[in-house]
């Protein structure tokens, strides 16, 4: 019996000491596991807080850029036409480049284009900031041109009267202003004319929108 009890006792120590062991293992198993698991969470976080950072500093510096860029059309130039031809004035950044033929020899009477930094070839393909002119054509008769891109909704047109002059009715159109381009087109009855100013694209929206808000003219 004795042998028993010893026997008994001594497979009872055994399986503790198996069972603790078994328990430092699983002990050290799972802390090597945390430890992993932490690992990999700080190397994530703290790439993501990068990441984080880097977006929010590249958000920033777009916006001071953004506001930099604002600042430096100020003051604004102005296009003055002549007196014969309703005295248009036009205001524009000081950023953008101008040409205009008022001399009544090119495409229109008045004939102007702006672009930022500088004017490229008006023999070219280039979506420009601003457009304007005075074409010997009536009123009805621009509009007409526009009306088929109009009928298939192509172009959104609503009626439109500058502040210079409320009494005359005009339309801003907004969409595919030539067969190549989108854009915006404000057009106005300059007696037996028409005046015209449009943008060519959407990059320049606001700063068309701007312009057309202060354009003043004599009917």
């Amino acid at each position: 019996m004795r042998h028993k009890k010893e026997l008994d006792g001594s497979i009872g120590s055994l399986l503790l000491v198996v069972g603790l062991v078994v328990f430092l293992l699983a002990s050290i198993g799972f802390g090597a596991w945390a430890f992993t698991e932490r690992a990999d969470y700080k190397a994530n976080s703290d790439e993501k807080s990068a990441a984080a950072v880097e977006a929010a500093l590249a958000v920033q510096k777009s916006a001071l850029e953004k506001e930099f860029d604002e600042k430096e059309k100020q003051p604004f130039e102005s296009y003055s036409g002549p007196a014969e031809l309703g005295s248009i004035k036009i205001v524009f950044p000081k950023t953008w480049e101008l040409y205009v033929n008022d001399t009544g020899t090119g495409q229109a009477l008045i004939d102007g284009y702006a672009h930022p930094n500088y004017v490229p070839s008006i023999t070219g393909d280039t979506s420009f900031a601003l457009r304007y002119q005075v074409v010997e054509a009536d009123y009805t008769t621009v509009l007409g041109q526009y009306a088929g891109n109009v009928k298939t909704g192509r172009i959104k047109s609503a009626p439109y009267r500058s502040d210079s002059a409320p009494t005359i009715l005009g339309a801003r159109l907004d969409g595919q202003i030539t067969p190549t381009k989108t854009g915006s087109v404000v057009l106005l009855p300059l007696r037996d004319k028409t005046l015209k100013i449009w943008t060519e694209g959407n990059a320049f929206g606001a700063d068309f929108n701007a312009i057309i808000a202060s354009l003043t003219f004599i009917p």
